[in-house]
């Protein structure tokens, strides 16, 4: 897997950092970060405490996915079926106060 640079954004509410590694069409890793740097205070790193759902946008080839949502505080996961024509797919991350990551891989990945 490589970092993907391209074709992933996030849509609303914002502020939030996207990383993504990605082995195009086979498996993505989506870690979707709610810290930011606050320029008032010297650089200090914080978190907006208040509990949010994000809109993204990720470019796929055409196929049927699985992907979950994993929550980093407590380890659960919401799995969902994903398909996509190919190109832009809106994906909503379920509502947390914390830090998220998206696993996307076709429906026939073992």
């Amino acid at each position: 897997m490589s970092p993907l640079t391209e074709g992933i954004k996030v849509l609303s509410p914002g502020p939030a950092n996207v990383h993504v590694l990605a082995e195009a069409g086979k498996e993505y890793v989506v870690y979707l970060d709610r810290g930011r740097v606050d320029k008032e205070q010297k650089g200090m790193f914080i978190i907006d405490p208040a509990p949010e759902s994000f809109t993204l946008s990720l470019d796929l080839p055409a196929g049927v996915y699985r992907s979950s949502w994993l929550n980093t505080k407590t380890g659960s996961a919401t799995e969902t079926e994903l398909v996509s024509n190919g190109g832009q797919c809106l994906l909503r991350s379920p509502v947390s106060s914390s830090d998220t990551v998206l696993h996307i891989v076709p429906k026939t990945h073992p």
